[in-house]
This record gives structure tokens, sequence and C-alpha cells, in this order.
């Protein structure tokens, strides 16, 4: 368990602002073992009296358990079928080869430190998402009011959670402080997980909703087609009656997905700033060069001030 001096668990809200998680480890007992795994029946009305569990007054969200992010689902049964899906700090890698700075970082330094081939966990991608929004804001305000860098846990809610839960979460998403829809485009990252298993993939969404009757979605998979069935449920649950396959640059390794999605997230965004109203023909990225050197580089360095005028 982290020290009282240690940062706790955030997660990106879907105005890019970082939310502290409420930690339950307290809640959980000694002998919790890290892992996807049913809620505790005595645990159930305690989330749900703290307003954690999904229920049709709240939009599930995030916790931290003894440092690490769980989202909270709910099955068929309501809450008999209640689980908490584990988010593993960025520790998976496919060898040995991270390298002690990453192994031993501390929980503040959590998503800056990113090994040789690491695969990328949600704190990494919550961290550059929260650097390119940011940027965003600072080059092209107009843009940023439009454009949504989703949470990838919000986005797993989206995905699994009950009809009610995802509605109610995609408002949250595409409202601005005012209660106004402002989103023209969704950025949200895909991933296999599931209520019974732990994701190894990462492949991104790219959804236009500047005509809100008929939302398109796009779709990158540096693997494809292997989260086809996946993306075109989400991009259903957002409005979009088909999924485009985009042309996407292939990874010639097991751990770079991440990566390849994060700057196609960014190189996405520089287009759509040369291009108000992009044709398809674009926004393929055949050519996209992934650059985990750079990433770590971004990742280390210091969040940019924000420029508190813009964004919604």
């Amino acid at each position: 368990m982290p020290g009282p001096a240690a940062s706790p668990p955030f997660s990106i809200g879907p105005s890019g602002e970082p939310l502290e998680l409420e930690d339950i480890g307290y809640l959980v007992g000694e002998d919790w073992q890290h892992g996807s795994q049913p809620v505790p029946d005595f645990l159930l009305d305690v989330l749900d009296n703290k307003m954690l569990l999904p229920s049709p007054r709240m939009v599930p969200r995030p916790v931290s358990i003894n440092g690490e992010t769980y989202s909270i689902t709910l099955g068929p049964r309501g809450r008999r079928d209640a689980q908490f899906i584990h988010h593993p700090r960025p520790s998976s890698v496919p060898d040995a080869q991270i390298g002690a700075s990453a192994t031993s970082a501390s929980s503040h330094d959590r998503g800056r430190v990113l090994g040789a081939r690491e695969w990328l966990g949600d704190d990494h991608i919550q961290r550059d998402y929260e650097f390119v929004a940011q940027e965003l804001r600072g080059t092209n305000p107009d843009l940023a009011a439009w454009t949504r860098f989703v949470d990838p846990l919000i986005a797993f809610q989206l995905n699994h959670g009950a009809d009610s839960d995802a509605l109610r979460a995609f408002h949250r998403i595409v409202h601005d402080r005012n209660g106004n829809d402002t989103a023209d485009f969704l950025f949200l990252l895909v991933n296999n997980a599931s209520a019974i298993r732990e994701g190894d993939h990462w492949s991104l969404l790219l959804v236009d909703r500047r005509n809100q009757e008929r939302p398109v979605a796009y779709h990158y998979d540096s693997l494809r087609p292997l989260h086809h069935t996946i993306a075109t449920e989400l991009a259903e649950r957002l409005g979009a009656s088909s999924l485009q396959p985009m042309g996407m640059a292939r990874q010639r390794n097991s751990f770079d997905c991440g990566v390849f999605v994060l700057d196609a997230t960014r190189e996405l965004a520089r287009r759509l700033a040369q291009e108000p109203r992009p044709r398809r023909e674009s926004l393929h990225l055949d050519n996209l060069v992934a650059d985990r050197r750079a990433l770590q580089e971004r990742l280390m360095a210091q969040p940019p001030p924000r420029d508190q005028s813009a964004g919604p």
C-alpha cells in the first residue's frame, strides 16, 4: 500500500482534468489479491452508499484499491453479478526487460516511466492524453473545445456497462460545463478486456459527430482486424451505425500497440487542425511511424500549463 506521501491514482475526466480516485483498500481486507474478480457481497451496500456502484442514479466511477485502479461493472443479474475489473499499473511486459528504473518507480511517478519493451497501461495513456488535450487547447482552442480524449476506463464502461450507465457516461463525455452537446470528435481507446479477463491489446476509435444524426466511426488497429467486433459494438453505442476500418501501419512486435494508438491520436488531431472538414481519404495512417522514445520523453516531462480560458 502506498505511504501517506504517495500520490493517489487518478483518471482523466472528459474535459482533460485529472480526477483523484477514492482508495477503498481499507474496505477489502488485508488478504486482498489484485486482479479482476466478483465484488464481495459484504461490499455491495457499502459501495452503493458511497455512490461507487453502478446504478440508475450515478455514472460508474473508477476506484483505487491499495494503489491499483479498478472499474466496477454489473452483469445481467445486476448487483449479483457486480465485478471489479482490474486496470493494472504498467508492470505486465512480454519479457523481463523493463529495467530497474521502471520497476522501482514510486506511485508519484505512475505513468511517467515506460520501459523499452513495456506494454502501455491506463496510466501511460491517461498521462499522454492529458498532454495532447492541453497542447491542443494552446494551439487550436476551437478544435479543443469540440474534441474529447476519453479516459480508457470510461471507454470500457461505455462498451461493457448497462445501457443506462453507458448513456449517462456518454452524456458526461459530450456535454460541456453548460450542459450543451459540443463534442464533434471523440478519441477512444478500444481494449479486449472483459468482466472476466484483462486485456492485452489497444486499438483506436475516432468518432466524427459533426452530423449528430449520422456519426461516422473510424477504427485504427495495428494488428487488424483483431478488435473489429469490439470496436463495432462501441461505435454502435456512440450512435454510429457502421464502422469504417482505416489504413493503419502495422506493429512489428508484440508490445507497441499502445504506442501506435497514442501516436495515431496525435497525428489525427494534427490533421483535423489542418483540415477542419476532413475527407475519409485524408485520415488513413498507413505510413504512421510509432516513436516509443518520443513517447518516453513526453511521459517524463512536466505537464504544460493549462490555458484556463480554453476548453469546454
